[in-house]
């Protein structure tokens, strides 16, 4: 649904692709088969976040748009253990 979102919002190609990229690399990390590694996922969520929060101060990302990004990593967070 994260992906989903972030293509729905009509942003820039160069700040969706920028977005895209760490979550595309959190799903790859969690579809392997080595489960010692999901907790990679947590620091690239959190590395997420991050370039979300640039984002909105720098106005790539409205408000609106990096509290819902913000909601739906942390909720992918909690339900991976992360916090």
């Amino acid at each position: 649904i994260l992906i989903d979102t972030i293509k729905g919002m009509g942003l820039s190609s160069g700040t969706e692709r920028s977005l895209l990229g760490p979550l595309t690399g959190a799903l790859s990390v969690l579809a392997d088969t080595n489960t010692g590694n999901d907790r990679v996922a947590c620091d690239i969520l959190g590395a997420f976040v991050t370039l979300v929060n640039k984002y909105e101060s720098q106005g790539r990302l409205s408000p609106v748009q990096a509290a819902d990004l913000r909601r739906q990593a942390t909720n992918i967070e909690t339900k991976l253990g992360c916090h």
